[in-house]
């Protein structure tokens, strides 16, 4: 079965950089083990971009971070997961909200991904696991990987969440994007990007392909919250 190269990273204060990196099957499976860790800073991390750029072509990156912010500091897509599901809202916190050290490092490492064509993807690695359905073979793998992740390091687990989100979207095992909840109310401050979601929001929200033009062809090399 064919499989990609897919990036992730879960920004954080120091040290707490959490990056990974993994083969992911188009069946939402993964191709062999993925490597984790947590990294010093946001520079390391754009260290580590270049380096796997160089080692192989990155098919697309998932960050734990707001991708797209609202002019009005509420987005209508937290809302939406809010309103879906209420035991877990208080996961969804809005961008005003937020802590410094998840938007300034997410937004300078999604920055670093635009200048090789990253396709760029937003992900909430604590609320999905807490929604995901577990009879779905590549979502208990997830899991179990999560799990084994987590018990070295917390933030380099959800950077895994993250890079296997984007995945789900690439191989279009999930066509719902979250920004077309209030997509012309959104800035891009890093160019195109999507949030992927297994399940429409409520009845408003039709199951359709996302409006986004994101490129889904890999990138090759060139010149917490919630």
């Amino acid at each position: 079965m064919s499989a990609a190269f897919f990036l992730g990273y879960d920004p954080g204060g120091v040290n707490k950089h959490g990056i990974a990196q993994a083969r992911i099957c188009a069946n939402g499976t993964f191709d062999g083990a993925p490597e984790t860790r947590a990294l010093e800073n946001a520079k390391a991390v754009s260290a580590w971009v270049d380096d796997c750029m160089e080692r192989e072509k990155v098919t697309a990156l998932g960050i734990d971070t707001m991708l797209a912010w609202s002019v009005t500091g509420k987005r209508a897509c937290d809302d939406a997961l809010k309103k879906q599901y209420p035991s877990h809202s208080r996961s969804v916190i809005h961008q005003n909200s937020l802590y410094s050290a998840m938007t300034v490092n997410g937004a300078m490492v999604a920055m670093k991904a635009q200048t090789f064509g990253i396709p760029l993807c937003e992900s909430h690695p604590k609320l999905l696991l807490r929604i995901l359905d577990l009879g779905d073979i590549a979502n208990r793998e997830l899991f179990e990987r999560f799990n084994m992740a987590k018990l070295k390091n917390d933030h380099a687990a959800d950077a895994l969440v993250a890079a296997w989100c984007a995945a789900q979207w690439h191989f279009k095992r999930w066509s719902i994007d979250l920004y077309d909840e209030a997509r012309e109310a959104l800035c891009f401050y890093a160019g195109c990007a999507v949030y992927p979601w297994p399940e429409s929001l409520g009845a408003d929200h039709a199951r359709r392909p996302s409006t986004a033009l994101m490129s889904t062809t890999p990138a090759t090399t060139s010149s917490s919250r919630r």
